[in-house]
């Protein structure tokens, strides 16, 4: 979505300079790469606290908690999508904190999932998931309804 229809010079350039298949992130242009299986480790290290804030953002009990839980997960978020943009772009984590834009850092995550198809790769491990417990998974799909 974008909140100005105008395109800036600026985009115009960035955007005709940047090839299929790379992002830029500051003043740079990297690849988006190719997930495999020891980058997926390497990711997995690097993902430290952010998948507990989020399990405490699902389960506030409180609206109070919730906003609680949303402001202390923004600054964790940041820290760790540095970590994870660091980890799959090559690049310095200080490099990106101070000269790549959250707007670019998002995009260059963006375009990584897409590339690999991350969506896919979601609901093939949650039917794994349900072929390997289906009582569990019934009983969890009962409470939804």
């Amino acid at each position: 979505m974008k909140l100005f229809k105008r395109q800036t010079e600026v985009d115009f350039v960035k955007e005709k300079m940047v090839p299929p298949g790379h992002a830029l992130l500051g003043e740079k242009i990297v690849s988006i790469p190719k997930l495999t299986p020891a980058m997926w480790k390497e990711l997995m290290r690097t993902l430290d606290k952010l998948p507990m804030w989020i399990m405490q953002i699902l389960s506030a009990p409180t609206l109070e908690d919730l906003q609680v839980y949303i402001v202390g997960t923004i600054d964790v978020a940041f820290d760790e999508l540095v970590r994870v943009a660091s980890v799959l772009s090559g690049l310095d984590e200080e490099y990106l904190e101070y000269k790549a834009g959250a707007n670019e850092i998002y995009e260059f995550l963006r375009l990584t999932a897409e590339k690999n198809d991350l969506d896919k790769l979601a609901k093939n491990v949650i039917s794994l998931v349900r072929a390997r417990f289906p009582e569990e998974t019934n009983e969890a799909e009962a409470m939804e309804n």
